[in-house]
C-alpha cells in the first residue's frame, strides 16, 4: 500500500525499474529511496542519478558508506565510473558528497553465487560439469595463459552426496535437499 511519485516519458514505456534501498548496517531496517524507470541505457546517464540520490540521503543526516548491486554489465560500469580513470573496478572510491570519506563499492555475493548455480543448473553435459581456473595461480601475478590450470565441478557429485546422506541422521550437507538438487524453477 504505497505510492509511487515521479515523472517518466509517457510515450516510452520501461519494462524495468532501478530501485535503490537504503538499510542500516547496525539495526534491521531498509527503505526504498528512489524507483527509477530504466528507459536510460548507459551508466554514464545512471552515474548522476546516483549521485544525486547520495546526496539526499546525506542531507537527511544518514551517512551513505556502501553502494551494492548485482553484477549486472551497466552496474559494473556504474561501478568503474567511480574511479579516477573510469575504467578500473576499486573497492573505494572518494565519497560524492565528501572526498574525505571513503564510498565502498560491493557486489552482491549472494546474486551472484545465484547466477553461478543457475549457470551451473543450465550446462547441457551429463554430470553438469563447470571448469574453472586453479585459484592458486591467482595469488602470484602475472598469470601466463599458458599455464593456467583448469578444475572441474560437477553438480551430479552434489546429487550423488545427497542421494547417499538422505536418509542419514548425521551429515556432511544439513540443508541439502532434493529440492536443491532438482530445481524446478
Amino acid at each position: 500500500g504505497g505510492h509511487v511519485i515521479g515523472e517518466t516519458d509517457p510515450t516510452t514505456p520501461t519494462k524495468k525499474v532501478f530501485a535503490m534501498m537504503i538499510s542500516s548496517l547496525s539495526k534491521k531496517w531498509s527503505q526504498v529511496v528512489r524507483l527509477l524507470p530504466s528507459n536510460f541505457s548507459t551508466a554514464e546517464e545512471l552515474y548522476p542519478m546516483v549521485n544525486s540520490v547520495i546526496n539526499d540521503i546525506e542531507k537527511c543526516d544518514i551517512f551513505v558508506e556502501v553502494l551494492v548491486t548485482d553484477n549486472y554489465p551497466l552496474n559494473v560500469r556504474l561501478f568503474k565510473l567511480y574511479s579516477s580513470d573510469h575504467k578500473t573496478l576499486l573497492p573505494a572510491v572518494p565519497h560524492p558528497t565528501c572526498p574525505w570519506r571513503k564510498l565502498y563499492l560491493l557486489f552482491d555475493f549472494v546474486q551472484i553465487i545465484e547466477s553461478i548455480r543457475n549457470n551451473w543448473l543450465n550446462l547441457k553435459d551429463y554430470d553438469l560439469s563447470f571448469t574453472y581456473p586453479d585459484m592458486q595461480l591467482f595469488s602470484s601475478l602475472p598469470i601466463s595463459n599458458s599455464t593456467t590450470e583448469l578444475n572441474t565441478a560437477k553438480f551430479n557429485d552434489i546429487r550423488v552426496l545427497y542421494k547417499i546422506e538422505q536418509h542419514s541422521t548425521i551429515k556432511q550437507a544439513h540443508r541439502l535437499s532434493s529440492k536443491v538438487c532438482w530445481p524446478t524453477s
